[in-house]
């Protein structure tokens, strides 16, 4: 008895809400639009001029440039180097090698070895025990900091 009440009243609420949509769907046939409305004349739409701009945040890189020695150590995991390459002290200004611009050597997870978020095309490398800001494109190193890694 309790099924054949719940059904009945679904169905019913089913019919109910089915004739309401209907309603709905008839009462917008029997309005026409606003634009083809007969005491209103049709207006042509205005003309309108887009102009897009976009806009190119510069880092202004001049205070990032320096050299420092890292106040903190951290254990990274082991480092590859590329096949033929060797360590070398990299200053800022100099261009790093095109071969760490793959993103695996890229830092992403910077804030965990003490190091800040880098403006927008910028990028943290590992290079060795050192942490290198360079620019993502160029190459050009930015900052460096000394014995990041242990």
């Amino acid at each position: 008895m309790r099924k054949f009440r719940a059904f009945a009243i679904t169905l019913g609420l089913l019919t109910a809400a089915s004739t309401a949509f209907a309603q709905d769907e008839e009462r917008k046939e029997e309005h026409p639009a606003p634009a083809e409305h007969p005491n209103k004349a049709a207006k042509p739409a205005p003309e309108r001029s887009v102009t897009r701009t976009t806009v190119t945040r510069q880092t202004d890189v001049t205070t990032l440039r320096r050299n420092v020695t890292a106040t903190r150590q951290f254990h990274a995991g082991v480092y590859r180097a590329p096949p033929g390459f060797v360590y070398r002290r990299w200053a800022f200004g100099q261009s790093l090698p095109a071969i760490y611009f793959a993103r695996n050597y890229w830092l992403d997870n910077y804030i965990a070895f003490g190091l800040f978020a880098p403006p927008a095309g910028l990028v943290w490398v590992r290079y060795g025990p050192d942490a290198l800001l360079i620019n993502s494109n160029t190459g050009e190193i930015i900052q460096v900091e000394y014995g990041v890694f242990i």
